[in-house]
């Protein structure tokens, strides 16, 4: 089974409905400029995006680019339900502000208040700290990792309120910083449904989607749940430096660079956290053709393709799930014994890799 992300923070699947769609009988508009916009994304068997014009609460121009799942050739289109991830993180905020409106509770509130499974760590941290990033909390994402595990298990909320209430320090004073935390939204969730007395999924569907006319939303508390016309998420990759660079500027998206090749840009280590694609599906973008033992041993089923685009022979690899451990050992040991051993003569102050992936080792010796 996958790990299925805590309910509240990132774990809704939605395709808005915008508004009252044009007449069926009224002809569809051409708009060669939008579409002209998003033709990178329209590449045979590659993923893609969808895209909506309205006015005055009527869809006068929607469009599907790519496909909704490649292995299918299944395209999208205007009924294509996307997984938003973190940007539903605004309806959990919704929720807690309605909650206040309505004087169910206070943004001064302790989070302990809601919560009282949490240590205390002193000064009080409020729901304001958790809405705006600056309670200091620990990201449970690494947490679990850090624990043993693996991104394919499944990781309830009631898991990681157990995981953070072990924790004996912040990041920082509550407070004095900001930093993003997913921990924060998936204690403002709890907060709503123990403010509510609702699941947070009812919640939402009664005083949020519901109303506002969003048919297709919803809350994917249940990772077993099958959602109708879903579209299947790939993070780009190629195998090289030089390609990467071709089709991050073309698509307009940043393709990460996928193993330890020796065209392997030692900046993209620095704009790349590989711990973020753990259990994730990655689709890498190949000149060559791929050779099957680079790719395997990283993740839970792997398929090769090939496809053209303007005459160039294309070939691409689909990884499902993503086996962030066996990368560490595999690949990134690699990465840091080759650019990252620092000579014992040299003084050796913080370093944003060995941090990173290797924070028990000394970085350089």
């Amino acid at each position: 089974m996958r790990m299925s992300r805590p309910a509240a923070a990132l774990a809704i699947g939605l395709a808005a409905n915008l508004g009252t769609r044009a007449s069926a009988q009224s002809p569809r508009p051409s708009w060669p400029a939008i579409d002209s916009v998003f033709q990178a994304h329209n590449l045979p068997r590659a993923p893609g995006c969808a895209v909506a014009v309205a006015s005055h609460d009527t869809v006068i121009y929607e469009h599907g680019y790519g496909r909704a799942v490649i292995e299918w050739d299944i395209p999208i289109d205007a009924g294509t339900v996307f997984e938003l991830g973190s940007t539903s993180k605004q309806f959990t905020a919704f929720s807690i502000l309605l909650l206040e409106h309505e004087g169910e509770l206070a943004l001064t509130d302790d989070v302990r208040k809601w919560i009282p499974e949490l240590p205390r760590y002193g000064k009080a941290i409020t729901l304001s700290h958790l809405l705006h990033h600056t309670s200091g909390i620990r990201d449970y994402d690494p947490l679990l990792v850090y624990r043993g595990t693996r991104y394919h298990d499944v990781a309830t909320n009631a898991d990681i309120i157990e995981m953070l209430s072990l924790q004996r320090g912040l990041n920082f004073t509550t407070g004095t910083r900001w930093q993003y935390s997913n921990s924060n939204y998936v204690l403002l969730a709890i907060v709503v449904e123990r403010a509510s007395k609702q699941h947070l999924r009812d919640f939402l569907r009664r005083r949020v989607f519901e109303p506002l006319g969003m048919t297709s939303s919803r809350l994917r508390d249940d990772h077993t749940e099958v959602i109708p016309h879903r579209a299947r998420g790939y993070e780009p990759a190629t195998d090289n430096y030089t390609l990467s660079s071709i089709l991050s500027y073309y698509a307009g998206r940043y393709f990460f660079v996928f193993g330890a090749g020796t065209s392997h840009a030692r900046h993209d280590d620095i704009v790349t956290d590989v711990r973020r694609f753990a259990g994730k599906d990655i689709m890498i973008v190949r000149r060559d053709p791929p050779p099957e033992q680079d790719y395997r041993p990283y993740f839970r089923e792997v398929e090769f393709r090939t496809f053209e685009v303007a005459g160039a022979t294309l070939h691409v690899v689909l990884g499902r799930g993503f086996d962030y451990a066996a990368y560490r050992e595999g690949v990134l040991k690699q990465v840091r014994d080759r650019w990252y051993r620092i000579p014992a003569m040299l003084p050796v102050g913080n370093c944003y890799f060995c941090a990173r992936y290797f924070p028990a080792d000394a970085c350089g010796r």
